[in-house]
């Protein structure tokens, strides 16, 4: 298996509409009703398994009032508000906090496990995860959200699939914007410059800041398919059951894709560049589980949550 998730009730709506159903929240998913749907990067081709995935992100239940409340009451109206494109990430951390998912809280504390994030920017999400960690109970004072960017924009263009580009090379440049060579971030987050191949192993091997400990939680924002890989591939062993890996651009060009699956045009629906990265880092590894979160939020619907049941085959015991 690979990635599974809970079937949408009988009612489902068009996938060109929010599903508005109200299913409870499903932590794990036995807990459906009925049989996960799967998702198997090893028995699927990329096309197959990216219907397959793409269906189930469309039909995501939308947050109801009551959780996008509960968010607002613990975070406060000023980041609430201000980290509006960040309402998944802000819904998944909450509720794992707040005793939905105790194997992260207990990789996040006990096993001092690890908080990343790939695609910094102007540091937003970094700053918005660093509240998160402040409030976890027991947390060590050490840990940090270790943000990694090169802050001089995409080091190549960004292909849509379709044949031409969301964005060209050098988009999303720090730097270009004259503010100073990183953004300002707040004092438990931590920024690593350079590519993340050049970054993200000396910082998972110095035993002062990624050595021998798991990873927790990532935000993957890399938007290209090179970054994604060099993520994926070096977390995998430091993945557990419990891990949280938020994606932000999962699903991308939700109304055009959604269009053609109704239409019955899957040879017109390709894979986000993260997507791609993810199916051959799974295919790769063939006893794997995530669990796909049901939860989607309208600001941002292309960002994803995935949870870790069952670890990677290179992952690293002793770390769990």
């Amino acid at each position: 298996m690979s990635i599974v998730a809970c079937p949408p009730p009988d009612n489902s709506t068009s996938l060109l509409k929010f599903h508005q159903h109200a299913a409870p929240i499903r932590p794990h998913f036995p807990n459906c009703v009925g049989a996960p749907i799967v998702a198997d990067a090893t028995q699927l081709s990329l096309a197959a398994w990216n219907v397959i995935l793409l269906k189930q992100l469309l039909l995501r239940r939308r947050m109801s009032q009551r959780e996008r409340q509960s968010v607002r009451s613990a975070l406060g109206d000023r980041w609430f508000a201000k980290a509006r494109n960040y309402m998944t990430l802000k819904h998944t951390l909450h509720h794992a906090i707040h005793g939905r998912s105790p194997e992260f809280v207990r990789l996040a504390t006990e096993k001092k496990g690890l908080f990343l994030e790939f695609g910094v920017l102007t540091g937003l999400s970094a700053n918005l995860t660093s509240l998160y960690i402040n409030s976890i109970p027991g947390i060590p004072a050490q840990t940090r959200l270790e943000g990694f960017d090169t802050f001089t924009g995409l080091p190549e263009a960004w292909p849509n699939g379709k044949g031409g580009f969301y964005y060209k090379k050098g988009t999303f440049s720090w730097a270009a914007r004259n503010k100073g060579p990183t953004p300002p971030v707040k004092p438990r987050v931590r920024l690593h410059t350079g590519l993340f191949n050049n970054t993200l192993p000396p910082f998972l091997r110095d035993p002062s800041l990624g050595l021998n400990k798991p990873l927790a939680y990532t935000n993957i924002d890399c938007d290209l398919y090179g970054g994604t890989v060099d993520a994926l591939q070096n977390l995998g062993p430091r993945m557990c059951i419990g891990t949280i890996i938020h994606f932000h651009e999962l699903l991308k060009d939700r109304f055009w894709k959604a269009k053609h699956l109704e239409k019955g045009n899957y040879d017109a629906v390709v894979a986000s560049e993260e997507a791609r990265a993810l199916y051959e880092w799974l295919r790769a590894r063939p006893t794997t589980v995530l669990e796909l979160s049901d939860v989607q939020s309208s600001s941002n619907s292309d960002a994803a949550v995935l949870v870790v049941r069952t670890p990677p085959d290179d992952y690293t015991r002793a770390l769990c």
